[in-house]
């Protein structure tokens, strides 16, 4: 009788170490996927906006969601509003996001109707994007991932 492994045991054991090591590796060194952080952030960016217009609604005032750009560009960082109390929420834009805004103030008036002309936001990472469209009459309409 003899004791020990076979050549084709021990080798069948090795592979199947690597195969667990390379999934485990993979697993831990993998960024958030892109398309699931655009549709996150579009996702927050639309109940912002449907809170601002809430609040203009409930508020019977004018409240606005303004986007922050760095200065002299059209590069935007970020974007903020008042909530019910008065303080200012700033929502930073995750890395790698870009945003074409129409218009880089949205203001919604006291019946919640959007002021000026329907407003359209591209919000953009890399293959992904998403568009954004509000109408006159403050209604939202998403486009994307």
């Amino acid at each position: 009788m003899k004791k020990g492994f076979s050549f084709l045991e021990i080798l069948i054991v090795i592979g199947l170490i690597g195969v667990f090591t390379y999934i485990a590796m993979i697993s831990f060194a993998s960024k958030p996927d892109v398309k699931i952080q655009l549709q996150n952030f579009t996702t927050q960016l639309i109940d912002d906006l449907r809170f601002v217009r809430q609040n203009s609604i409930i508020l019977k005032s004018a409240r606005s969601l303004t986007f922050v750009s760095i200065e002299q560009s059209d590069t935007y960082t970020s974007y903020n509003f008042s909530n019910e109390k008065g303080a200012v929420v700033e929502r930073v834009f995750p890395e790698g996001l870009t945003l074409t805004p129409s218009t880089t103030v949205l203001t919604f008036d006291r019946d919640g109707n959007l002021i000026g002309t329907e407003a359209t936001l591209t919000l953009t990472m890399a293959p992904y994007s998403a568009t954004i469209k509000i109408n006159s009459l403050g209604f939202i309409e998403v486009q994307g991932p």
